[in-house]
């Protein structure tokens, strides 16, 4: 559970979130709404380009190219290829599969400490969202119909 204040609002000197949603135009939401509205639109993989767009204009001075790398690596610190939300559990590099190395080399857990290591320099200003936020529902199993019948026969009497 995290507390209205350590919802992500920003990248730090990049990207504030209330320059992408100053407000929500309704008196009838909370206020903590457009707090998640920022965290929301600032975390989404899908939005990139966009958000680096947004960011060379609020900082001209930093270059659109080391914005766009710079987000790029952002999202890489939470997302894998295929979209899903890693930042629980390390990089998406290390939720790739590979062949088995022939020698022993850095395992999962040399890995977790590197991808640690990395998000301690992210610009994001706030506290990590739970998977459980950003995971889309997904059925646990297919239910199967399974029609059939039955004949029983009855033996004829021995003898």
């Amino acid at each position: 559970m995290r507390r209205p204040s350590q919802v992500a609002q920003d990248y730090s000197g990049l990207l504030r979130g209330a320059d992408l949603v100053p407000s929500l135009a309704s008196g009838a939401l909370p206020p903590e709404a457009v707090t998640l509205v920022r965290e929301v639109l600032l975390l989404s993989p899908h939005l990139t380009a966009w958000l680096s767009r947004a960011a060379a204009e609020a900082a001209p001075h930093l270059g659109a190219g080391a914005v766009s790398a710079r987000l790029t690596a952002e999202m890489a610190l939470r997302y894998d290829a295929s979209g899903a939300y890693t930042a629980a559990s390390g990089l998406s590099a290390s939720a790739q599969p590979r062949p088995a190395p022939a020698v022993h080399t850095a395992g999962p857990a040399h890995e977790h400490l590197a991808a640690e290591e990395l998000r301690r320099h992210s610009l994001l200003a706030g506290v990590e969202p739970d998977p459980v936020g950003f995971t889309s529902w997904a059925q646990p199993w297919v239910p199967l119909w399974l029609d059939y019948e039955f004949v029983v026969r009855r033996a004829p009497a021995p003898g």
